[in-house]
């Protein structure tokens, strides 16, 4: 009678399942995710305990990536999480019918990212789309470059058109 108790009690109290993708390793992206996984856990939502979070990597690959979303939006999961606006778009493109609830972070330009985010009206999202966008402060940035440097006159940026972050204005612009 008791060989089934594990099953029977996980099924009284399911545990949630979250699946996060994150696009590539680089350090701001790897701390992004160490910090949505901290803010859960001091949210009651324990990795492992009172939360199971499957953690994706696409490893920067497109193709990897949008496979990874449709096995996110198909799979057994409550949430989905992405961080990177790359992230943002693939699950957000697999998820187009709203069949789960994804939450974005560690993205500069929600609106910009073509994915049904007013620039307008950040409340007019699509129902099971939200999150926080983190515009960096460019401007604030070269002065400070400039105050730290002041012999500075040519600055050289790493750009990528296909990636709406790089050609991406603040809203006080």
């Amino acid at each position: 009678m008791l060989s089934d108790w594990s099953r029977r009690s996980t099924q009284a109290h399911k545990v949630p399942q979250a699946a996060l993708l994150q696009h590539v390793s680089v350090a701001l992206v790897d701390e992004g995710v160490q910090g949505i996984v901290a803010g859960l856990a001091a949210n009651g939502f324990v990795d492992g305990k009172t939360i199971l979070i499957r953690k994706f990597n696409a490893e920067g690959d497109i193709t990897v990536g949008n496979a990874i979303a449709r096995e996110m939006v198909t799979g057994d999961y409550d949430l989905l999480l992405t961080a990177s606006t790359i992230s943002l778009q693939t699950v957000a493109n697999a998820n187009r019918g709203g069949k789960k609830v994804q939450v974005f972070g560690i993205t500069s330009d929600p609106p910009g990212a073509g994915v049904g985010i007013s620039r307008e009206n950040p409340l007019d999202h699509p129902p099971n789309l939200v999150g926080v966008g983190s515009f960096l402060p460019v401007a604030e940035l070269f002065a400070l470059a400039r105050e730290m440097y002041p012999q500075l006159h040519t600055v050289g940026v790493a750009w990528n058109p296909a990636e709406t972050n790089s050609v991406a204005k603040s809203s006080s612009s």
